[in-house]
């Protein structure tokens, strides 16, 4: 049962907070990224980091609000907490709510 929580693993999580966080750093703070460029280089451009980032937060929106819609359809418990999730650990999180889903029927 425990595999029905919204939450994917922390080995899941942790990379995909890391890199969202490691984006958003990147694109809002000059001081970061002149730190970054200096030790990695400019590459990718800061204009990649953000259109990326910005990919990244609309395909989580879309699958959260696709998250949020099945489970209320599914009848589950705390449809929101599985949007909150989906939005932000993105698809695990769909597969997840897909066996949550079965085990219910």
């Amino acid at each position: 049962m425990a595999d029905l929580r919204p939450s994917p693993s922390l080995a899941w999580r942790l990379p995909v907070a890391t890199g969202i966080t490691t984006m958003a750093v990147l694109t809002v703070s000059d001081g970061a990224w002149s730190a970054w460029a200096e030790r990695v280089g400019p590459r990718p451009p800061r204009a990649v980091i953000t259109g990326v980032l910005g990919a990244t937060v609309a395909v989580h929106v879309v699958e959260a609000a696709v998250a949020g819609r099945r489970a209320r359809a599914a009848g589950l418990e705390h449809p929101a907490r599985w949007a909150a999730a989906t939005l932000a650990y993105g698809f695990p999180v769909l597969g997840r709510l897909s066996r949550a889903t079965a085990a219910r029927a």
